[in-house]
């Protein structure tokens, strides 16, 4: 884009940023409460239904494995469409999802019913990072957003963690009431969102040549880059531990520190607390140390967290779990890397970000269901929870590898 165009957008942007992006941030807290909307009820809907834990794993798997398909169109169609639009039918995705779960009779209907978020649910991902790379022109102000943005779903899941069992499940009284509770929430907050970027000022058209090529040339454009692939990568591995851990640790933690399951998501909702308080600190370090350095630390670190809940004692299994809270700043590290990457820029960023959705997607797929199945099998959770360690290690080690690459290859160019 050009420079007259980025300063355009600025001066256009400037006072409705962060009206637009609260708008975004509260669809986004809709996706959080959804992706949690089933684990912290899980043994009820298993009992009511008739399933086993591997059933459910693949149930729970079921929009991730519908994002792996339509993500990279859905990013596409975000850059074509515009973020008003894109949000909105993201947004109505997640209610329609929410009350076919509460109408599900059996195994195939509540997968149908899961898998609906995936068919809207990548617009609200892909439009996000675009949002903030259309808004905030000033660099340091964009990472910023970026890292943010994860405040919606991250404290949707952990409202949903604390409350379904304290509150909502006791005043409401089953688990199909509390989805339609979900579903009325997807739809004032969509509501909420069509209000404010009605209002939105329009920003100017750009000039880069991205926004009319067709979506063949920019996927091959955006899969050309070797920082586009390696993203791709890390994301795959990043949520296959993300989506695993998110969907069995309430209750692979209850029966590894014998603690009941409303006990265990409070616990869980306190780790993502904790992991909401660093997005305020842990990409200021990445800036001072390198996002590289950090992302290492990070899987690293979660690795380690992820052993002390399988086998410690049940005051290391709270402490485990509360210290794994700070894996959830590996995700705007990760799309940091993206937005980076040679030729990912404002205006295929939709596009950039469908890929990786789509790659991630591929592990959180995996996840549930292996965990789940494995969770059954001799070992329990505890060998169900060694898998998503050993894929930490493989991801601090594919960082560390592209590095010393890329560096060798920038030295060897210069």
């Amino acid at each position: 884009m050009s420079d007259a165009a980025v300063a355009a957008r600025a001066e256009v942007a400037h006072p409705y940023r962060w009206t637009m992006f609260g708008g975004m941030v509260g669809v986004y807290f809709s996706f959080g409460t959804m992706v949690l909307s089933i684990p912290p009820m899980v043994d009820e809907v298993i009992a009511d239904l008739g399933m086993s834990r591997g059933v459910m794993g693949l149930i729970l798997a079921a929009w991730t494995t519908l994002y792996i398909v339509t993500a990279p169109l859905a990013g596409r169609f975000v850059d074509r469409l515009g973020l008003q639009r894109s949000i909105a039918l993201g947004g109505l995705s997640l209610a329609l999802s929410a009350l076919a779960r509460a109408a599900a009779q059996g195994t195939v209907t509540l997968w149908f019913a899961v898998a609906i978020m995936g068919v809207g649910g990548p617009l609200v991902s892909a439009a996000a990072p675009k949002l903030c790379a259309e808004w905030f022109a000033d660099e340091a102000e964009r990472r910023r957003a970026v890292s943010l943005y994860n405040l919606g779903p991250g404290t949707g899941s952990i409202v949903t963690l604390y409350a379904t069992n304290s509150v909502l499940l006791p005043v409401l009284g089953s688990w199909r009431a509390v989805l339609v509770a979900h579903g009325v929430l997807a739809l004032v907050l969509t509501g909420l969102w069509w209000v404010l970027a009605q209002r939105a000022p329009e920003l100017p058209a750009t000039d880069n040549p991205l926004v009319t090529a067709s979506t063949l040339n920019t996927w091959r454009l955006l899969l050309g880059s070797p920082g586009v692939r390696y993203a791709l990568a890390l994301g795959a591995l990043g949520f296959f531990v993300g989506h695993g851990m998110n969907n069995w640790l309430p209750k692979g933690m209850s029966s590894l520190a014998g603690i009941s399951i409303t006990a265990s998501s409070n616990w869980v909702a306190t780790a993502g607390l904790i992991g909401m308080a660093s997005l305020f600190v842990v990409p200021n370090l990445a800036t001072r140390f390198g996002r590289p350095t950090m992302l290492t630390v990070l899987f690293s670190w979660s690795s380690m967290c992820i052993l002390l809940v399988a086998f410690g004692s049940a005051p290391l299994v709270i402490s485990g779990v509360l210290l794994l809270g700070l894996r959830a700043t590996m995700v705007p590290l990760m799309i940091m890397s993206l937005m980076d990457a040679d030729g990912v820029t404002s205006d295929n960023m939709g596009a950039a970000n469908g890929l990786w959705f789509s790659a991630a997607q591929v592990g959180a797929v995996i996840g549930p269901p292996v965990m789940g199945w494995m969770s059954e099998q001799g070992g329990g959770f505890q060998s169900a929870f060694v898998l998503p360690a050993v894929v930490c290690a493989v991801a601090a080690v594919l960082i560390q590898v592209y590095g010393r690459v890329s560096a060798r290859t920038s030295s060897g160019t210069a």
